[in-house]
């Protein structure tokens, strides 16, 4: 189990069995598999390398835990493989929660679910963990019926988003130049946040760091709605969840914007302006309580294939 290339090749195989028929059919066999396995073996580094487990333990310090606590693990049950590591429900470590990143097990019903959850909760058992998360396609028959549904992974070729009739006269983006706006962004973030308490864990917005980083990829956009600044577009091309594409890393409209429909309009503009080939894809995650922007991203075209649920701990 300890090889990591024997390891990965299992993890992979498994990865490419339990994906959503439709990323086979969008993403060719042989690129679908070089993806996967390159971030598959991306998330097994940390489980070779200290400096990973160290980073965790300077950023997240918990009185009493060591860096070796934090270090990913790679464990056995009944010859299966399970990867996991610990992690902090928006950085707070008062919150924290096992993550299941990859296993070659399937979980076919509730039984199996919670085998797998006891055995990865006892591994960090010194964090106290509230919850473990754990990924399921949603093509499998098991959905964690029972559970909260955390981030949904939603995505679609290019082709099948320009192709989406959707009306977008009002609208139009154009490139960032610079960050003039971030302010204005901040503060319709923060009203977003309080007038949609639900939301708050799952969305946080973009440091001026990271959206500096876009805007240098040339991945920032402006919204405007009759000639006035309404919000931002955020992409950055790059490979994910096995997809080659456009990953969304922020869309918001100003609150006098919100409520009319317009987000997938957005998407559709910024498809139609995009030089990208029809087959790759535009891709991201959506918090599942999120219901304003999971509604908008499948209206433009992009099609849940998946995510993760929450599994309680018992408390003991």
């Amino acid at each position: 189990m300890h090889n990591i290339s024997h390891l990965r090749d299992r993890l992979l195989d498994a990865a490419i069995s339990s994906c959503h028929p439709l990323l086979r059919e969008w993403v060719p066999p042989e690129r679908l598999r070089e993806n996967l396995g390159q971030e598959i073996g991306t998330d097994l580094r940390r489980h070779t390398e200290p400096d990973f487990a160290q980073a965790c333990h300077d950023a997240l310090a918990i009185p009493g835990r060591e860096p070796d606590d934090y270090r990913q693990r790679c464990l056995e049950l009944d010859g299966e493989v399970i990867i996991a590591d610990i992690a902090f429900l928006g950085g707070d470590v008062s919150r924290p929660f096992v993550n299941v990143t990859h296993r070659t097990l399937p979980i076919d019903d509730a039984t199996v679910r919670q085998v797998v959850c006891d055995r990865v909760a006892q591994e960090f058992a010194c964090f106290r963990p509230q919850r473990v998360s754990v990924p399921q396609a949603s093509h499998l028959p098991y959905q964690f019926v029972d559970c909260e549904q955390d981030m949904r992974l939603l995505a679609a070729p290019l082709a099948v988003i320009r192709a989406t009739d959707i009306e977008v006269d009002r609208l139009h983006i154009r490139q960032a130049t610079d960050l003039s706006w971030y302010d204005t962004y901040a503060l319709e973030y923060e009203e977003m946040r309080r007038a949609r308490p639900n939301v708050r864990d799952v969305a946080h917005p973009e440091s001026r760091e990271s959206l500096q980083e876009l805007l240098d990829l040339d991945g920032v956009f402006e919204v405007m709605i009759d000639d006035e600044w309404a919000g931002i577009y955020a992409v950055r091309p790059t490979m994910y969840a096995g997809m080659d594409g456009l990953l969304v890393h922020e869309i918001l409209l100003a609150a006098a914007a919100r409520g009319q429909g317009l987000g997938p309009a957005i998407h559709v503009l910024h498809a139609r302006r995009s030089t990208r080939p029809d087959s790759e894809c535009v891709m991201g995650t959506i918090g599942a309580v999120n219901g304003a922007s999971l509604r908008a991203a499948k209206h433009a075209g992009r099609v849940d294939l998946g995510g993760n649920y929450w599994v309680d701990i018992p408390v003991t």
